[in-house]
């Protein structure tokens, strides 16, 4: 069954995640095309990557609960991991 992302959410007990920098990180909202470009991937791509972790991103930006909820399905993108060892 695919649930909205924020019913994903509700599925997902925190304490499952190994401590990480993701919630540390300061993110802003962003668009799809800028969270694919992270991953280096298309937005369709995302998309599908998404579904198949049977999330569904509600229409629109993505904010940033929405985008760490996407970094904790699909890994943090190679990038950020970058510029977070740069700092």
């Amino acid at each position: 069954m695919v649930h909205s992302l924020i019913n994903y959410l509700k599925f997902i007990r925190m304490s499952e995640f190994p401590d990480s920098f993701i919630e540390t990180l300061v993110i802003k909202v962003k668009t799809r095309q800028e969270v694919a470009d992270e991953y280096g991937t298309t937005v369709k791509t995302l998309k599908r990557s998404l579904l198949k972790k049977g999330v569904i991103l509600p229409p629109g930006h993505i904010f940033p609960n929405d985008c760490k909820a996407i970094y904790y399905t699909l890994g943090v993108p190679f990038s950020l991991k970058i510029e977070m060892k740069g700092t």
